[in-house]
């Protein structure tokens, strides 16, 4: 089957919120990534401490837009734009700002997605890439600070978002 065809595969829905999310950021803009997942419980996540010991009086999950939420942490000047967003496959959230153990793969395994892409490929765009490895997840997506978005599937590019 290919990845295009699953069910649970939803670009369209998918491109709207990153859409939403790069008309509502500003200039202080640096980028995020979207883990889609079956089973937020089961990745081998943890969430980053500035959104585990959130202030008193800090907009929650439920009082809060997903866009906004994203677009207010993908700054740059919060300690919450490294961190990976776990979404389900409906696009709610799950986890916010997370650090994600993603699979290293053998050393030399190289994807064709990646050559000729060497000096332009980051941190945040090779963890997409591992983590859309994982068992349960249905996609990645990755925007860098230039508000370029990179989708993953299995391990391979499934095109720009």
């Amino acid at each position: 089957m290919n990845a295009f065809d699953d069910a649970r595969w939803r670009p369209d829905a998918l491109d709207a919120l990153v859409d939403a999310v790069l008309a509502k950021s500003n200039r202080d803009f640096h980028g995020f990534g979207i883990i889609v997942a079956d089973d937020a419980a089961r990745l081998p996540v943890f969430q980053l401490p500035a959104v585990r010991h959130r202030a008193r009086g800090e907009p929650g999950p439920d009082d809060e837009l997903l866009d906004d939420r994203l677009a207010r942490y993908a700054c740059a000047s919060t300690s919450l734009h490294d961190g990976f967003h776990v979404l389900s496959p409906d696009l709610h959230l799950r986890i916010a700002s997370c650090y994600v153990a993603a699979p290293v793969p053998p050393r030399e395994w190289e994807p064709p997605c990646m050559r000729g892409m060497e000096d332009r490929i980051g941190s945040r765009w090779i963890t997409g890439l591992f983590a859309s490895l994982l068992p349960g997840v249905v996609c990645v997506l990755v925007v860098n600070s230039q508000r370029v978005g990179s989708r993953f599937v299995g391990g391979e590019w499934a095109g720009h978002a």
